[in-house]
């Protein structure tokens, strides 16, 4: 019997001893990237320019 008691006595401490504290929990902070844009120019626009600038070339050599 006091082998029980004992042992509820122990798991009431262990488990208040583990429950945490009141201090709130410190959490990082989001990273928010933001793209900038340096020119109004679009440049996905140059790949296929070059490429139908180079077909064009070859057609007429």
């Amino acid at each position: 019997m006091n082998k029980i008691i004992l042992g509820a006595v122990i798991a009431v401490i262990a488990g208040s001893a583990f429950a945490g504290t009141l201090v709130d929990p410190v959490m990082n902070q989001a990273v928010i990237a933001q793209e900038t844009a340096t020119s109004g120019f679009n440049h996905h626009v140059i790949p296929p320019l070059f490429f139908l600038f180079f077909v064009g070339l070859g057609l007429i050599l």
